[in-house]
């Protein structure tokens, strides 16, 4: 009522929350394809992040973990800042990819490399060094 602009993502982002709380996975990806599409779809960064914490919520879901895989990889493309790679690969490993994860984070690090982001470089040394 206050805030009309924003009244969507709090809907969403409560029905998630509350899904998560009560594990109910169909509720909760319900929610978050919606959030998804109308909330994050202009920002690879936010599509990976909510990909991530739909993993992270309902870890046993592998319906989740697929959909969460498509988004994250369609984000991807054409991304051209590291964090949308270093997620992808963190849910590939999820998915039990580990050679699809190295080439994602071998990404976000050639990435890193270019915009001589220090930071973003030991995050995915890092995560490729886990892979090992």
């Amino acid at each position: 009522k206050h805030y009309p602009s924003e009244a969507n993502t709090f809907y969403l982002e409560s029905e998630m929350h509350f899904a998560q709380k009560k594990q109910d996975p169909a509720r909760y990806y319900k929610a978050w394809k919606k959030y998804i599409r109308e909330v994050a779809d202009p920002n690879p960064e936010e599509q990976t992040l909510m990909a991530r914490a739909a993993i992270r919520s309902i870890p046993t879901y592998q319906k989740g973990i697929q959909l969460a895989e498509k988004v994250a990889e369609k984000a991807v493309i054409g991304a051209e800042t590291v964090a949308p790679h270093l997620n992808y690969a963190e849910i590939l490993l999820s998915a039990d990819k580990r050679e699809e994860a190295k080439q994602a984070a071998s990404r976000g690090l050639y990435i890193a490399k270019q915009n001589g982001d220090a930071m973003q470089m030991a995050k995915a040394m890092q995560l490729l060094r886990s892979m090992e």
